[in-house]
């Protein structure tokens, strides 16, 4: 009989323990539930334990056991399916999260890129693979409330539930494609899609490099072999593109000519910053800072941005009296002092039409990213006249970011760097003629510019050429995609 390691059943305990409330406790206990196919362990490691109290060693030894487990069955995790002939092909998006209150960032990318396929003529699949928040008559109800945007897509696609560790069969086309949202999502779009269609590639939504989200260790590892999997790769911006392109990752491994590759700019979401003298004249500012202090979030730098205002402060920046400093999204924690009586408020996520009305009662934006990822918080912040600091990457030079995006403050990841892009940042904030004009820059502000006809194009194209073999998937004269039917020739 499988059972948990000491490790999750401790996790378990201390999850539960801190949800408050009837409801609270059962949302988490669904949570778990629906976690629980990755955190499973053999058997074996029961016995290999002792049964006895787990001390340091042993604690460390089964948390490696159990990441060797998790990432065996990553590694081989296949949904059921079955070849159904009179099936219309589909492109099927596979979806870690169904839920809309998480419909921010890069899922809000993945619902952009599932209505240009929908707009040029493909049906489209949403299949969740790890939670599923209630009914797909829920799902899109709720997103009508917090993305109405985004709910024609939803409502006009179907959604199937495969949360669980032995999911019913999925029936498809034997033209279906798969499409994965992540690393692990990658593994299993191609077990899926080796099982009934050997030498298919899937297409990878890559929103960032995902191994710089662990240490050098096994994890990044297992993830970096991902990208070696037969893909098109789609990625979230021409930086991270050239980015997997010099590290030689995925279609740009030693060998490859990269022609399985193209990248969009994520449309932004925000309100246009008020009228110039309406900047200027404000007794009262406000300062946003992009605070993710949780280890998954890593990447956004908190413990070096908040140091950063710590030394700001401590330079007499941000004077209490005009000045309120908000740390958003991430919850609703208690403030932190910093030096000279400021304090640093958490205000709690907020939902997306909140969130993008109140970008522009900001005077400065502080929205530090640590991968190859640009980051969309920083750009949204810019576009509504919020000069913001922003670190640099090895794929993103502070002259390619401020040619992008002049309201940005890129700065090295450091604390001293941060602290003296803040000062820049604070002395912006009084030009309100330049917040305006540098608010308008050329990127995507919806995403029928950032999935445009032309991107649709060459999308078809790629997928005509890298599929023509396996499936019957063609780029129809007007530029548009040509789904097989079913008497389709194989």
């Amino acid at each position: 009989m499988t059972r948990w390691s000491w490790r999750h059943i401790q996790i378990g305990l201390k999850g539960l323990g801190d949800a408050s409330g009837p409801g609270a406790k059962l949302a988490y206990l669904r949570y778990a539930a629906a976690q629980g196919l990755y955190l499973l362990i053999r058997p074996e490691l029961e016995s290999a334990h002792g049964g006895g109290r787990a001390g340091a060693v042993d604690r460390a030894y089964l948390d490696a056991l159990t990441t060797a487990n998790d990432l065996e069955a990553m590694a081989r995790r296949a949904l059921p399916v079955t070849v159904t002939p009179d099936r219309p092909a589909s492109f099927n998006l596979l979806t870690p999260l169904l839920n809309p209150g998480a419909f921010f960032g890069g899922y809000r990318a993945y619902l952009g890129f599932a209505a240009a396929l929908m707009r040029s003529g493909a049906r489209v699949r949403f299949i969740a693979t790890d939670q599923m928040e209630g009914s797909r008559a829920d799902i899109v109800a709720a997103c009508t409330r917090v993305a109405p945007d985004m709910a024609h897509t939803l409502t006009h696609a179907e959604i199937v539930d495969r949360v669980g560790p032995t999911p019913a069969p999925l029936e498809v086309s034997r033209h279906d494609v798969f499409v994965a949202f992540s690393c692990a999502g990658a593994a299993l779009a191609h077990n899926t899609t080796q099982s009934f269609a050997p030498g298919r590639p899937f297409v990878f939504f890559a929103q960032d490099e995902e191994g710089h989200f662990h240490a050098h260790d096994s994890r990044r590892a297992w993830k970096l072999s991902t990208y070696g999997l037969p893909h098109i790769a789609i990625y979230n911006s021409p930086w991270l593109e050239d980015y997997f392109r010099s590290e030689k990752l995925g279609p740009f491994a030693t060998g490859a000519l990269g022609r399985r590759a193209l990248h969009f700019r994520h449309a932004l979401d925000h309100a246009p910053p008020p009228p110039a003298d309406a900047l200027d004249t404000r007794t009262s500012r406000k300062l946003f800072f992009f605070a993710r202090p949780e280890k998954h979030t890593a990447r956004n730098l908190f413990e070096l941005g908040l140091n950063g205002l710590r030394l700001a402060a401590q330079r007499g920046l941000f004077e209490p009296s005009v000045w309120t400093l908000h740390a958003v999204g991430t919850n609703a924690y208690p403030a932190i002092a910093l030096p000279g009586g400021r304090r640093l408020e958490f205000t709690g996520r907020l939902p997306l039409e909140a969130y993008r009305a109140a970008l522009p009662n900001y005077d400065v934006g502080l929205a530090p990213m640590f991968s190859p990822h640009p980051s969309v918080p920083n750009f949204e912040l810019a576009a509504a006249g919020v000069p913001t600091v922003t670190t640099t990457f090895a794929n993103r030079p502070a002259p390619a970011l401020t040619a992008a995006a002049p309201n940005l403050i890129p700065v090295a990841a450091s604390v001293e760097a941060i602290a003296d892009g803040l000062a820049a940042a604070h002395d912006r904030a009084l030009d309100g003629a330049r917040r305006v004009r540098d608010a308008a820059f050329d990127w995507p502000r919806a995403w029928s510019q950032a999935f445009d006809d032309d991107w649709i194009r060459r999308f078809c194209e790629i997928l005509s050429a890298e599929l023509s073999e396996t499936t019957a998937w063609a780029l129809a004269p007007q530029g548009r995609l040509a789904p097989p039917t079913a008497q389709t020739p194989g």
